[in-house]
């Protein structure tokens, strides 16, 4: 199932990814409909079939996007040593997740409290509140959403570039001229 092309990327886990991230787009939209807490939501209408769905994409879609980081990481390393490793996660992760944090969560934040009625104003009146405490559950008071709401993956994988580096750097002396195989998929889904 390695179908690779002439630059080396593997087109199976580009279409993976491309999968799941329908699904992925798919369970946020069931989330308004769905009983489970949610930014805004739309009760009217019978969702049994949308809860059942909500459950099944939501207990292993995120699962695979970080098998398929881990796959991506033991690529990158094999090309990369550590600190253009950790410079090409900065950019790759942090700039976007930077952006999430400041040009995106602020309206999603904004129509939340506007819908909820935990605010009354236009978006401009509202912007300097966004830096009032800290949004850490739906609901709550704060707003900054210092995760980036929908981007809190690229949080994740943030953080986990870093902290599983030194094993990843140490695991690649034993592993760099092999394949990719079971091994390393099992240690993928450890971390």
């Amino acid at each position: 199932m390695n179908a690779t092309g002439q630059n080396g990327r593997s087109h199976d886990l580009d279409w993976i990814k491309v999968l799941v991230m329908l699904i992925v787009f798919l369970y946020h939209v069931s989330m308004f409909f769905n009983s489970y807490p949610w930014h805004i939501k739309n009760i009217d209408i019978n969702k049994t079939y949308i809860e059942v769905f909500s459950l099944l994409a939501g207990n292993w879609m995120m699962p695979v996007f970080f098998v398929i980081s881990g796959i991506g990481t033991f690529h990158a390393l094999r090309k990369r040593n550590a600190q253009g490793f950790i410079k090409e996660r900065l950019l790759r992760l942090g700039l976007p997740l930077l952006v999430g944090v400041f040009v995106l969560s602020p309206p999603q934040v904004y129509v939340e409290r506007a819908v909820n009625r935990q605010f009354e104003g236009s978006f401009l009146s509202f912007f300097p509140r966004y830096f009032d405490g800290l949004y850490l559950e739906i609901g709550g008071t704060g707003n900054f959403a210092f995760f980036g709401h929908h981007l809190w993956y690229l949080l994740m994988l943030l953080i986990f570039s870093c902290v599983t580096l030194p094993f990843f750097l140490k695991r690649k002396q034993n592993i760099s001229e092999k394949p990719f195989h079971f091994l390393h998929f099992s240690i993928c889904l450890y971390l």
